[in-house]
């Protein structure tokens, strides 16, 4: 979403991306509380899906045109 509206990330912050240091930060806000984590990933997919939304609004497609889906790693 930075790259579409014109304000990407620099290449500092993309490298600086730790997808590990995150899943396991989501993951101690799960133990500590089932609902504070639903509540969570629920206002992130409402986030997601305004997102969508402006996007289909605005005629550039959808999420889904440059998510590589198949090439997420499923571990």
């Amino acid at each position: 979403m930075d790259w579409m509206s014109g304000n990407p990330p620099s290449s500092s912050q993309v490298k600086s991306f730790n997808d590990t240091l995150h899943i396991a930060t989501l993951t101690r806000i799960s133990e500590r509380g089932k609902k504070k984590y639903h509540v969570l990933m629920a206002w992130l997919f409402k986030a997601v899906s305004v997102s969508q939304s402006m996007l289909l609004l605005a005629g550039l497609g959808s999420n889904f045109d440059y998510l590589d889906v198949n090439a997420m790693s499923e571990d």
